[in-house]
């Protein structure tokens, strides 16, 4: 399971990387929002009810940083 996690957080930072890209290009933060949606938080959350019960503690925490790290850049809205 860990390394499937890391496999999905490692896709979501690049996604994360897309999304820095946009914004530097003058994509406002409300189409960034509904970007970041569509491409990070719905991949994250994906099929969370069928494996969410077999995280450990330290997994959720790595997907909980990453989602800080969304916050802390004001990409998502979500967060």
């Amino acid at each position: 399971m860990d390394s499937h996690i890391q496999f999905i957080i490692s896709q979501c930072a690049q996604r994360l990387y897309l999304l820095k890209l946009l914004r530097h290009q003058g994509l406002p933060d409300a189409q960034l929002s509904v970007i970041a949606n569509g491409v990070i938080t719905s991949r994250l959350l994906y099929a969370v009810p069928a494996w969410g019960g077999f995280l450990s503690v330290e997994l959720v925490n790595r997907i909980n940083a990453f989602y800080n790290i969304c916050s802390v850049l004001a990409i998502s809205s979500v967060v």
